[in-house]
């Protein structure tokens, strides 16, 4: 008689998402990325990236913050973002604004 090697047991809940915020089976928001909310803009249907406005750290301008444009926005990484003329990390991002609700602000 053989035994069978036994799987473990299916991950005990699902996390509904919603634009901007992670929901716990709890309830409460968990903490979301620039990449997550970016990635939820691009693929989501009926949301569109073209409408973000990123506001980064320059590092040509310290202390400043310089908007970037959704559509400028050419393809997600895993660490970065990248436009036709840079490549930008996500932790440059400060700020996420759609349509004019805030998304996503780093807390520094």
């Amino acid at each position: 008689m053989t035994r069978r090697a036994q799987r473990p047991p299916p991950f005990p809940f699902r996390r509904k998402v919603l634009l901007g915020r992670t929901l716990s089976p709890r309830g409460d928001a968990a903490r979301r990325t620039a990449r997550d909310v970016l990635n939820e803009l691009r693929w989501r249907q009926g949301e569109s990236l073209e409408d973000a406005v990123l506001h980064i750290r320059d590092r040509a301008m310290p202390g400043r913050l310089r908007a970037v444009p959704g559509k400028d926005i050419a393809a997600l990484g895993r660490r970065t973002f990248d436009t036709a003329t840079a490549t930008i990390p996500f932790y440059k991002v400060v700020r996420i604004e759609y349509r004019g609700r805030l998304l996503f602000e780093r807390a520094d």
